[in-house]
């Protein structure tokens, strides 16, 4: 029976034209985020077509019409033609381009033969006589001669200069893991990256539709009249009120698994499947490197307690209030309000904050880090205290309910 129960309650949700129009909704806004991220290069940038031409006569109008600029003005706008020169005839993201940028001394024309013969090794002898006594950058000048790793805007560019200005060992290692590997394992506009960042960019979508869909459950019975048809059948309360609960928690999931699938699928449209062979690369003292498969599944397993307790939580509000605004506003805030509350309850004088179970429902950076301690005991023995208190009193307040007065 309760199979039965839950079975009409799927029903129910699913044959709600309301319910319909947000998860097209839902899903034209994922939709439109990976076409944004497709339109992106491979270091986060728009692709864009620029007149490097027109950037030149632009700069030169403003010499000409610059009657009272100063040397350095001049300068800089001399400075910025040639910069545009350079970019259109080698290219944006040539190393001619980031030399000039990032290296040479303008007034230096030397630099003109080099950039035209493709000498960019020059520069790294120069920059090895000039930094004898930076270690790191002469650690990656030398891995750059031994690498072939002309100057540039890529990844592997990126990594050496992130290694080089690195104030953490974190930092430090994980570039240091691109630079050995060869992995862009930060790279946001594929369909590794997207998979990462499922959850960051989409959970709150998913908990505003989950609301939305289940947010008056319990309520919509009363308001139409309906629960008394409900409670004629050969079931006990306490069934019907756990198939509900039931339902939202399978509604739950298969919003995050019918995004998830969307995301693949027009994802692999766009960007194909090579990027899922990239690890995902996690620093916890040392290097911690997973499939994107085991990593999302780590998350997804951390999120349990939040995938119990939510639903729970809109079932009790659902019995205590006949608004069902009121259970919206109430589990949005209580979800939005989690990452504050966790600041706040760092804090000595906040300590007491902690007792809420929204700082505790997701455990998912404990999993991902393999931090087992006290902490995460505490938190998995509040989350399962809340899920015992929260459904005894759903069970009793139901059960209890004269359904004649609340009609």
């Amino acid at each position: 029976m309760l199979i039965n129960l839950i079975k009409n309650e799927l029903s129910k949700m699913l044959n709600k034209k309301l319910n319909v129009c947000v998860v097209i909704m839902l899903l034209f806004i994922i939709g439109t985020n990976l076409i944004y991220k497709y339109k992106l290069d491979d270091i986060g940038n728009f692709k864009e077509e620029i007149d490097y031409r027109k950037e030149q006569e632009i700069y030169k109008n403003k010499i000409e019409n610059c009657t009272f600029c100063t040397v350095e003005k001049i300068n800089e706008y001399e400075y910025m033609i040639e910069l545009n020169r350079i970019k259109e005839q080698y290219g944006y993201n040539s190393w001619q381009s980031y030399v000039f940028e990032n290296i040479l001394n303008f007034e230096d024309q030397s630099y003109l033969k080099k950039f035209k013969e493709d000498n960019w090794k020059s520069f790294v002898y120069d920059e090895i006589e000039k930094n004898k006594n930076n270690i790191k950058y002469i650690e990656m000048l030398n891995y750059r001669l031994n690498n072939n790793i002309k100057y540039g805007y890529d990844y592997i560019n990126k990594a050496i200069d992130n290694y080089i200005s690195s104030n953490s060992i974190e930092e430090e290692q994980i570039n240091k893991y691109i630079l050995d590997t060869k992995n862009d394992i930060n790279k946001i506009n594929d369909l590794r990256g997207i998979l990462i960042n499922f959850f960051n960019e989409y959970e709150i979508l998913i908990i505003v539709m989950l609301l939305i869909i289940c947010g008056g459950i319990l309520i919509e019975e009363y308001s139409h009249g309906t629960i008394k048809q409900l409670l004629i059948l050969p079931c006990s309360r306490r069934k019907i009120l756990l198939s509900k609960y039931i339902t939202t928690i399978i509604i739950f999931i298969l919003l995050f698994l019918f995004i998830f699938l969307f995301q693949i699928i027009i994802g692999t449209m766009f960007f194909g499947l090579q990027s899922l062979k990239i690890p995902v690369v996690i620093y916890n003292g040392t290097v911690q490197v997973y499939s994107i498969y085991k990593y999302m599944l780590m998350i997804l397993l951390g999120k349990i307690p939040m995938i119990l307790l939510l639903p729970l939580m809109i079932i009790f509000l659902n019995n205590i209030t006949k608004s069902t605004t009121f259970v919206v506003l109430f589990s949005f805030v209580l979800y939005i309000s989690s990452k504050i509350l966790i600041v706040y309850s760092n804090m000595e004088s906040m300590k007491f904050l902690k007792i809420f179970m929204n700082i505790h429902w997701d455990i998912s950076s404990n999993i991902i880090n393999k931090i087992y301690d006290k902490n995460l005991n505490i938190s998995i023995c509040i989350c399962v205290l809340y899920l015992i208190i929260l459904s005894i009193i759903c069970f009793k307040k139901f059960s209890k309910t004269d359904i004649k007065n609340s009609l």
